[in-house]
Parts: structure tokens; C-alpha cells; sequence
């Protein structure tokens, strides 16, 4: 009952309590316990997906993780998008407020490395930003795959994103850290994704300065 129930057990206890012939069993007891915690544990974690956010289609969940991010059609660009949402925020005005200040002040930054961020808005108890849909591998994909940058190349790939981080911190606002994962790399340009810096409440991240950054 307890392992169905998914609670806790001393799986080294319970062998002691039973004949030494008995032990397979616990061990396959122990086995299916653990397999039904994973279940449990991806149930939980499986995220939000609408059908729609606000005026986007969503069309499926994106890779980056992070806050939950959505593929997107907006129709009014005529284009996909990456959407991001961060939520539910429980009715917190002031959280809200402060997200939407920072995401649209990131959406008047333009950069030629930066993945452009077209809007954002409150639904559903969520503020979204929807951003540049990008092509390509990210360096962490490239270095987990086996790749490798020579010393020149990795030179040119921390200027370029300290030139880009530049531009956003120019504007007031900060990235909330910059990480491999988020930094795209295409067939002609490197691009760091948009992000928006969530540092209160239950989306604590990075503290939103350029000195986290």
C-alpha cells in the first residue's frame, strides 16, 4: 500500500524485517517504487500548455529551459516566435508590473546578436514575452556534442557577447545572467536569445544587475 500510494519507505529497514529468501522480492518492490516516483515526478512537471496565449497559437513547447518557453504563431508578424512565460504570479500587481516594464524596455533594444523581443503582455495569471524565433545550436549543444573552439574563436564569441550584453545594459535593464544554453550559434551570426530578469518573488534568478550579468 505504501509503495502505491508513493510514500515514504527504509527500503534497508524493511529488508532486515524479512526472510533472507524474501530480499528479490523487496528488491523489485523497491524497483517499482522507484519507477513510479519518476511517473509522479514528470506528471508534476509536466508544463502549462494552452492552446492559446493572448493573440499567439501555440504550437508546441520549445527546448531552452529555464522559464517555460512555447513555439508560437503570432499572425500579426506572420512569423513564429518563441514565447515565454513566467507564472503563475497569483495575482502579484507589483510582480507583474515590474516584468512588463522590463520586457518591453528589453523590446526597444536592438542589437545584430540579440534575438529581437516583439512584445508582452499579462493572461491567464502570466506575463509572456514573445522574441525572435532562432535557428541553430546553442554552444552548449555544440561542446556537448564533441565540438571544440579554438582560442581565436572563443575570443570573438566572448566579445561579441559582452558587446551584446553591452547594448542591453546601456538601456537600464540587466540579462539575469548569461549562460552557453541561450547563446545561439547560426550559420552567420551568434545570437543571445531575449530574455527578461525575474529576481523576486518565486522566479528568483540571478540578481537583475550587470555585475550578475
Amino acid at each position: 500500500m505504501t509503495v502505491a500510494d508513493g510514500g515514504d519507505i527504509e527500503w534497508s529497514t524493511v529488508r532486515g524485517q524479512v526472510q533472507p529468501t524474501d530480499t528479490a522480492i523487496i528488491d523489485a518492490l523497491q524497483v517499482v517504487s522507484e519507477l513510479a516516483a519518476r511517473r509522479r515526478a514528470d506528471a508534476i512537471q509536466q508544463p502549462f500548455v494552452p492552446a492559446r496565449w493572448g493573440h499567439l497559437t501555440i504550437l508546441g513547447v520549445a527546448a531552452n529551459g529555464g522559464h517555460t518557453r512555447y513555439v508560437a504563431r503570432d499572425d500579426a508578424l506572420g512569423r513564429e516566435v518563441i514565447l515565454t512565460l513566467f507564472g503563475p504570479l497569483d495575482g502579484d500587481v507589483e510582480l507583474t508590473e515590474l516584468l512588463l516594464r522590463r520586457a518591453r524596455l528589453r523590446a526597444h533594444v536592438s542589437h545584430p546578436n540579440l534575438a529581437a523581443l516583439y512584445g508582452a503582455d499579462y493572461v491567464h495569471d502570466r506575463v509572456g514575452f514573445w522574441a525572435e524565433h532562432v535557428a541553430g545550436r546553442s554552444l552548449a549543444e555544440v561542446v556537448a556534442s564533441g565540438g571544440r573552439f579554438g582560442v581565436q574563436r572563443a575570443c570573438e564569441i566572448v566579445a561579441t557577447v559582452c558587446d551584446a550584453v553591452g547594448a542591453i545594459h546601456a538601456a537600464g535593464i540587466a540579462n539575469g545572467g548569461v549562460s552557453a544554453d541561450h547563446i545561439i550559434e547560426t550559420p552567420d551570426r551568434l545570437v543571445l536569445l531575449a530574455s527578461v530578469c525575474a529576481d523576486r518573488g518565486p522566479l528568483m534568478a540571478p540578481p537583475c544587475s550587470p555585475v550578475a550579468d
